[in-house]
């Protein structure tokens, strides 16, 4: 491919992606002025979900249950959908959508939510006190020799991550102590969505022997957005996920945000393609 083609199909990759940004957020503008309330005891917004009360920061991350069956379906649970008494653990769990995609499924599941941005985090205590018996919110950041670790804030909860030049400090646990902790033995499925934190998160966990399957996005498509090389993680999460010995899969689309979510299990006969 010549230097211009490869310049074309970079320029009709970038417009498909703010396209679909605009329509996201066209539906979520609509959605979110109908479907949101304030609940009387909290003040706070929410939406339902499968029945139950998912709290909001703000009315922009309102989503469309549509959008939350097609992620859950077809992204997040595409290769293994977590049932019976199997126990996750969501990094980056966000306001706690997908844990109430899987309880409507499956009512007798375990599922811890890590969630570190502080008012995000707040949210989704509230969203999980419905369901404390199967659900639990952890505001504690994986982290090896620190108590703490320092992030800062975004408009989007979703683009905010650890960094150096952070200025809200937030509690941190070594893995073990935070398995230890909230008394978990076995993963059944470790879910990671952290903005290019999962670079940092791995070497953190160290041995994966306990974690039987892993869905962790990498977040290559917004390095190649001009955000920042640290954002390039794809091929050191795959690298890192093979060493613990597990098969890594991935989605053959030509969407870059599809492209880097990796699939990965111990027993799967899958490979990346």
């Amino acid at each position: 491919m010549t230097l211009l083609s490869k310049l074309k199909h970079r320029t009709v990759d970038r417009a498909r992606w703010r396209l679909g940004k605009a329509k996201k957020a066209y539906i979520r503008q609509i959605g979110s002025r109908v479907n949101t309330r304030r609940d009387s005891a909290t003040g706070l917004l929410f939406q339902k979900a499968f029945g139950h009360k998912v709290f909001l920061k703000s009315r922009r991350d309102y989503l469309d249950p549509s959008l939350l069956q097609w992620l859950c379906r077809d992204i997040y649970f595409k290769f293994y959908e977590p049932s019976g008494r199997d126990v996750v653990v969501d990094v980056g769990a966000g306001y706690g959508h997908e844990a109430f995609y899987l309880l409507h499924r499956s009512k007798e599941l375990r599922y811890f939510g890590i969630e570190v941005q502080p008012s995000v985090y707040e949210s989704l205590c509230n969203s999980f006190r419905s369901v404390s018996g199967q659900c639990r919110a952890i505001g504690y950041a994986v982290a090896e020799g620190t108590d703490s670790v320092h992030i800062s804030s975004a408009e989007n909860y979703t683009t905010a991550s650890t960094v150096e030049a952070g200025y809200i400090e937030v509690p941190a646990l070594s893995w073990n102590r935070l398995l230890a902790r909230y008394g978990i033995d076995q993963i059944d499925l470790l879910k990671v969505n952290i903005e290019g934190a999962e670079r940092l998160l791995l070497p953190a966990i160290g041995n994966m022997d306990r974690i039987s399957r892993v869905i962790i996005s990498a977040h290559d498509f917004r390095a190649d957005h001009g955000e920042g090389e640290q954002f390039r993680t794809r091929e050191f999460v795959k690298s890192y996920l093979l060493a613990q010995g597990y098969r890594v899969s991935s989605v053959n689309d030509k969407d870059p945000w599809l492209r880097n979510w990796l699939y990965a299990d111990r027993n799967a006969s899958g490979n990346d393609r």
